[in-house]
């Protein structure tokens, strides 16, 4: 498989975006998909705000590009997680989407929010469509990841994004939030989604549903093997995202996570180009 393979800054959660560029360059990696979490989300760490739209001017921009290219890494997505459910949110999703086409980056991902009401579920969909809407302008495509309740894998999801039905609006899967959420195994689950599919969260999990326990690749129970069939066989060609979750409690250091994502880049070379 010939494809872009990065990793998120959110890996570097607790430590700051030189940190994060230089623990992915030196693993060996090109590309970077760049950590703008605008909602508090699930996960037990401090959130990895390593890009804050909000608080950038133009000067921003250029320094954060300059900082990029001086680790030759490039950007190809943005994880902008916000809740859809909000329709204040979608303000925040557009301001990822706008900073995404000046750097680059063809891909937004995001949370979908936990609808709990027929009023939600309806606020979720107008909100969706307006940003589909603005992605479109843009040219860039949203990547709804699995996650949370309503969104948490491909069979649950496919439903959901046919009803949404925009060519902007596709599936941004996480090999281990199936198993988080929901219980799900995604050496199964995947195959529901690759139709829709234009990014993935590669992502090991020791343990069951919501035990947070998210090794470097090739450490956790995930069979690689069968995920990696699976892309093959529907000719997957979008960018692979490495991701390792630290829960913050054990005082790891920039170093462990450095060793942690070099380590999932040596597994990862069985599969895939870097």
């Amino acid at each position: 498989m010939n494809q872009k393979v990065g990793a998120t800054t959110s890996c570097y959660t607790g430590f700051d975006l030189q940190q994060a560029v230089e623990g992915i360059s030196k693993a060996g990696l090109k590309y970077v998909e760049l950590s703008a979490m605008f909602v508090v989300c699930d996960h037990k760490g401090d959130l990895a705000e390593h890009v804050m739209p909000e608080f950038m001017d133009d000067e921003d921009v250029i320094a954060l590009q300059k900082q990029l290219s001086a680790s030759s890494l490039t950007p190809m997505s943005i994880s902008g997680h916000v809740d859809l459910v909000r329709s204040e949110d979608v303000a925040a999703l557009k301001r990822r989407i706008d900073l995404a086409a000046r750097i680059g980056a063809t891909i937004v991902n995001t949370k979908t929010g936990d609808p709990a009401s027929v009023e939600e579920t309806k606020a979720f969909f107008r909100n969706v469509a307006e940003a589909a809407e603005y992605a479109k302008d843009k040219k860039i495509v949203i990547g709804l990841e699995t996650s949370g309740k309503y969104f948490n894998t491909a069979e649950k999801a496919v439903p959901i994004l046919k009803k949404i039905n925009s060519d902007y609006i596709r599936l941004n899967y996480d090999t281990a939030n199936t198993i988080y959420y929901e219980n799900v195994r995604p050496e199964e689950d995947i195959e529901y989604g690759m139709e829709y599919m234009v990014h993935i969260h590669l992502k090991d999990k020791i343990g069951g549903k919501e035990d947070y326990d998210f090794p470097a690749l090739g450490k956790g129970n995930i069979d690689f093997d069968k995920i990696f069939s699976v892309m093959s066989k529907h000719n997957y060609s979008g960018p692979l995202s490495i991701e390792i979750e630290f829960d913050g409690k054990h005082g790891e250091t920039v170093e462990d996570v450095d060793k942690a994502l070099q380590d999932s880049c040596a597994f990862l070379k069985q599969f895939v180009e870097i």
